[in-house]
């Protein structure tokens, strides 16, 4: 343990094909990022490839077939021109496959090229399952928030996405700021290339018109039995927490739920974490299977992907140093929102819908009227993907106390979220102090969080809540005040939606409102 953190060694064993993309812009086309020759899948170097074709005067030949999109020409043009010389232009080899895509989304590398799993995907993993945790224990007081709306002049219930940011905290005083797992190094010789096939639900009866069928190749880890385990650290601010609580005495400077994830001793706190996270994938595995023994359209499934399903679900069970984490690619809807809106993963209805994009109509299932999953992304008609274990190493002692599928609590959060009341919550409307120096973000641009601090040229964290052009939209939390406004200097700032980022104060209306925002780095 350092002054300020617990630290703990751990193991990450990939249990189903883990996949963490970098962007469809990162996808490896054929062609151009890749071919086919002789029974192998060939990774180009593009440095190499260049070089090799200038120096044969090939280079303008194959940019002109490039620029046609005549993948069957570029191949044929490689076989002819390239022969024994495909290796040694390669950054990488793998057997061929059969039914390959024209894409294949490669897993996510560092700026040197080196594949890696950020600590951030684990992060977002753990985030999702702290919230359903968080939500779980404080139902009703976090769905009872209200916020004012200028329309009506009046208190309105938050909305149902707004629900983290109570449960976790925002921004500074999330919950999150104190858990840090590091990235993990280490995978390059242990990366395949498999298709992934779509698990797909067309009629909620379960008749014929249900499919799978082959959707897009990835390049993953996969569960052989030879892939090792992977070493890395989890770091918890834990003692940082109880700094600041005995030097400032200033609960409201931290996270509201602290105590309900941070047990105040280094082995109780990871244990605790991990009895949590074990609980949730083991609810989760659950619906997964009832999902599965209902839509049964694909042969086999009891032998496949059920008993996959059982055999990863028994891994959270009884274990005193390891938990079960579904993370990345795959997960899925329920896996990405934290699960907590739906009791199971059936259908209702299934409906046809026109795009708000364009005049195209998709299929959207329902369950209790709310829009739900009804697809699965499979590889070898046995592996749902995403599940990890994250395992204690055998210096630390067992938990003694670890999760038991017969204690599984009656008490989940319902689909009928409890009808809200409006009126304030006391904590909220508490003013919020400014944060401690310490919790500042690591960037050098100190953030405001009181409304009178607010003026022209102050920086504030914002969350992208709308993507267009040229300006986004942010929304702006300060005292529990919620502000939403337009963010400029977005260009070639590769943001997306739930992003956070530190934004200039551009104009004002004293602290009632906040005109416009400009962009100037991430929030880290």
């Amino acid at each position: 343990m350092s002054e300020l953190n617990y630290n703990y060694k751990l193991k990450l064993k990939v249990l189903t094909p883990l996949h963490i993309g970098a962007g469809k812009e990162k996808d490896w086309i054929k062609g151009i990022d890749y071919i086919i020759h002789n029974g192998y899948l060939y990774i180009l170097n593009q440095k190499k490839l260049f070089e090799y074709l200038n120096n044969k005067q090939l280079l303008e030949k194959y940019i002109n077939l490039i620029s046609k999109n005549h993948y069957s020409e570029i191949e044929k043009f490689f076989r002819e021109n390239l022969k024994e010389d495909i290796k040694s232009i390669s950054q990488s080899t793998y057997e061929n496959i059969n039914n390959i895509n024209t894409e294949i989304k490669y897993f996510i590398r560092d700026g040197m090229g080196k594949a890696y799993i950020p600590g951030s995907s684990i992060k977002g993993a753990i985030r999702s399952v702290l919230f359903s945790y968080i939500l779980k224990n404080h139902n009703k007081e976090i769905t009872s928030i209200t916020k004012y709306d200028r329309r009506t002049n009046s208190e309105v219930p938050i909305e149902k996405r707004e629900y983290i940011e109570y449960a976790l905290g925002n921004y500074d005083k999330s919950i999150m700021r104190f858990i840090k797992p590091n990235d993990i190094y280490g995978l390059d010789d242990y990366l395949s290339i498999y298709n992934v096939n779509l698990y797909n639900v067309k009629h909620p009866q379960n008749n014929s018109k249900s499919e799978t069928k082959n959707i897009v190749t990835i390049e993953c880890l996969y569960p052989f039995e030879n892939i090792p385990s992977f070493d890395f650290q989890l770091n918890i601010a834990e003692p940082f927490i109880n700094v600041i609580n005995n030097k400032y005495n200033r609960q409201y400077n931290l996270p509201k739920y602290k105590n309900d994830v941070f047990k105040n001793r280094e082995k109780e706190t990871i244990h605790h974490l991990f009895k949590i996270i074990n609980e949730y994938t083991y609810q989760h595995i659950e619906k997964e299977i009832k999902f599965f023994e209902k839509y049964t359209h694909t042969s086999n499934i009891e032998e496949n992907i059920i008993k996959k399903l059982k055999e990863i679900q028994d891994k959270t069970k009884d274990h005193k140093k390891s938990c079960v984490l579904r993370m990345s690619y795959g997960s899925g809807f329920h896996g990405i929102t934290g699960d907590w809106l739906f009791d199971d993963h059936s259908i209702d209805t299934i409906k046809l819908e026109k795009n708000k994009t364009d005049e195209d109509y998709k299929s959207v299932a329902y369950l209790n009227k709310r829009k739900t999953a009804k697809s699965r992304r499979i590889i070898d008609d046995t592996y749902p993907l995403g599940f990890i274990e994250l395992i204690l190493l055998d210096d630390r002692p067992d938990n003694l106390s670890p999760f038991s599928a017969e204690k599984v609590s009656d008490s989940k959060v319902k689909s009928n979220i409890p009808k809200v009341e409006i009126s304030k919550t006391n904590e909220i409307n508490k003013t919020n102090q400014n944060i401690i120096e310490h919790t500042q973000p690591r960037q050098s641009f100190k953030t405001i969080t009181r409304l009178n601090e607010i003026a022209k040229g102050k920086y504030v964290v914002a969350e992208i809540s709308q993507l267009g052009k040229p300006s986004h939209k942010v929304k702006i939390v300060l005292e529990n005040k919620i502000f939403e406004t337009i963010i400029s200097n977005v260009k070639n700032a590769n943001l997306k939606i739930g992003d956070k980022v530190i934004a200039e104060i551009k104009d004002n209306k004293g602290s009632e409102k906040i005109n416009m925002v400009a962009f100037v780095s991430h929030f880290k």
